[in-house]
């Protein structure tokens, strides 16, 4: 099985460190815990099928609901 490499843009790594600090301050362990395993299955899902998710063709990404409250935004590029 291929799986394709998951860059974080700067933008993306801040994003996910202020709503995991968010996160710390309002939710419990246990909901932390379960955010953030919910987080490795779906880039898990993402490394081996980024096509997977929505496509728009506006802003030319694909759209992963995560959690009512928290998306993760996917562009591809095209790997050398």
């Amino acid at each position: 099985m291929r799986y394709y490499p998951i860059i974080w843009s700067p933008i993306a790594k801040s994003s996910y460190y202020n709503i995991l600090e968010y996160l710390e301050h309002h939710w419990t362990i246990k909901e932390i815990e379960a955010f953030f395993n919910r987080t490795e299955e779906v880039l898990e899902h993402i490394s081996v099928n980024p096509l997977l998710f929505p496509y728009s063709k506006e802003g030319g990404i694909h759209k992963c609901v995560l959690l009512k409250q928290v998306s993760y935004f996917i562009e591809l590029k095209q790997i050398m």
